[in-house]
């Protein structure tokens, strides 16, 4: 249930943190680990840059023309109107989860910073950055299989749409650095508490090493944001460097964007392309190297420690080594059989993406937002089903 505001203890007002970055920067990974905090309530994207900015044009010019005095101080009782307004469920559904502050997410919110910080002049502004050829990589990719709503299909408009934005967010950190606090998404993954205990600091909450551990088994609630981050079991460094990929990419664009991007790059403190480390990977100990050992040991070694789940799901695996298997999660222990059954959910994907899954090459999110992996049937079985093997 909702709380109207003055049911609120004061303490708790004003408690407002927004998350300014780019689409695919790592922004649902921070969302996470804010929302674990006990005193942060993050939830998935609410657009609210854009709510504030119509709500603003609303009550401006419709009580906001009722209101006598100069031009100043009718903007500013608008504000007031707004922030009133914004905080009056924000700080309501923060309560209600027990926190005491909240904090927002939305990529596009760079587009209304200032109105952001207009209404809320106390918030505290988290800027998210990545390696621009990573990020942009990740863009393209993205845009491929519909996961944006811009249209990243063309190369030059993809890399100017980076620039502007970047620009955008660099321009306001520069102009509020009181009351903004940069990092950097490959300090978050490669060194978690190195990288986020400072930015804690910054929002006056004291770091707990045992966040980081707490983030994948901590219940969210639903909401926009990349499902990569969300079905994650724990944080991957494998997107790391993947820009290198865009090397040839790079030699089609304008030379104004190449030259932007580089200056961007040298800006933010990154190495330039040719100094970036290879794509980390991982072969953990034990890993399938071919589909058959996936279903005949890696599987069953998987679920004998996984007694409470239950359902059934069917694989169909293609490409090399592939073909048909069925599990039996009903039965103590798991069956694991060739051949096709009546399942409550069938996964299709290829046989090379099924080993990288076993490897921590990829994630289950990764791969549906590549379009590598196909669900059909019981979701929530196929969901508990992944997690349990490839945790």
């Amino acid at each position: 249930m909702l709380l109207p505001e003055t049911s609120i203890p004061p303490s708790s007002r004003g408690e407002q943190v927004f998350v300014l970055s780019l689409p695919r920067s790592g922004s649902t990974l921070l969302r996470l680990i804010l929302d674990t905090h006990p005193q942060i309530a993050c939830p998935g994207e609410l657009r609210l840059g854009r709510s504030i900015e119509n709500l603003y044009h609303s009550i401006y010019y419709t009580t906001g023309q009722l209101i006598e005095g100069d031009e100043d101080e009718r903007v500013k009782t608008v504000y007031e109107q707004v922030r009133h307004s914004v905080n009056a469920f924000m700080t309501a559904y923060a309560h209600a989860r027990g926190k005491r502050m909240w904090a927002e997410k939305t990529p596009e919110n760079i587009s209304y910073a200032a109105r952001l910080k207009a209404t809320f002049p106390n918030a505290r502004f988290v800027c998210l950055h990545r390696h621009p050829l990573d990020l942009i990589r990740s863009g393209f990719e993205a845009a491929k299989f519909g996961k944006l709503v811009f249209d990243l299909w063309d190369h030059d408009s993809g890399c100017d749409f980076y620039v502007k934005q970047t620009r955008m967010l660099l321009d306001f950190q520069q102009a509020n650095p009181d009351v903004c606090f940069p990092i950097k998404y490959e300090d978050i993954v490669n060194d978690a508490e190195r990288g986020l205990e400072p930015m804690f600091a910054f929002l006056g909450l004291r770091w707990d090493s045992s966040l980081i551990a707490k983030v994948f088994n901590t219940p969210h609630d639903d909401g926009l944001g990349d499902p990569k981050a969300r079905t994650a079991s724990h944080i991957y460094t494998s997107s790391i460097g993947r820009g290198a990929e865009l090397a040839p990419i790079l030699a089609q664009i304008a030379p104004r964007l190449r030259d932007e991007i580089a200056a961007i790059t040298a800006e933010l403190g990154y190495p330039p392309l040719q100094a970036q480390a290879e794509p980390m990977s991982t072969n953990p100990e034990g890993s399938p190297n071919s589909i058959d050992e996936f279903f005949r040991m890696y599987v069953p070694a998987k679920l004998s420690r996984m007694a409470k789940l239950k359902g059934s799901v069917q694989f169909q695996v293609k490409g090399a080594g592939g073909g048909a298997w069925n599990v039996n999660l009903n039965s103590t222990p798991a069956e694991v059989r060739s051949g096709t059954a009546d399942t409550d959910c069938t996964i299709t994907i290829r046989a090379e993406d099924l080993l990288k899954l076993a490897k921590s090459q990829l994630n289950i999110g990764e791969c549906f937002v590549q379009a590598k992996l196909k669900l059909a049937g019981n979701e929530a079985v196929a969901v508990s089903f992944g997690r349990a093997l490839f945790a």
